[in-house]
């Protein structure tokens, strides 16, 4: 199994636009091959070291991964999140 982890800096002003994020999301288990679990939610600590958004994705393989970046279900998402962040992280590692 992969996990996928990515954290998101917002601009200012996209609250809208990130709720939508959030609640799509929440369907994409089911109808992208090799996703086990998906989980987007808002900071709530808001500390200095906090980013806004965290996306935390569980996968069947490093393939899968690879079929969940380019997935047109995942793809408005990534490009909408990276339209509306001033900084945007990952990290990918192997889960036993």
């Amino acid at each position: 199994m992969v996990r996928h982890i990515v954290l998101f800096s917002l601009n200012e002003g996209h609250d809208a636009e990130v709720e939508g994020y959030l609640a799509a999301a929440k369907t994409f288990v089911g109808q992208i091959p090799g996703l086990i679990n998906m989980e987007m939610k808002r900071d709530f600590l808001h500390s200095e070291r906090s980013y806004d958004v965290g996306l935390i994705a569980t996968l069947e393989s490093r393939e899968a991964l690879e079929a969940y970046a380019s997935h047109p279900i995942h793809l408005p998402l990534k490009k909408g999140m990276a339209a509306i962040c001033k900084s945007v992280v990952c990290c990918d590692f192997d889960v036993d």
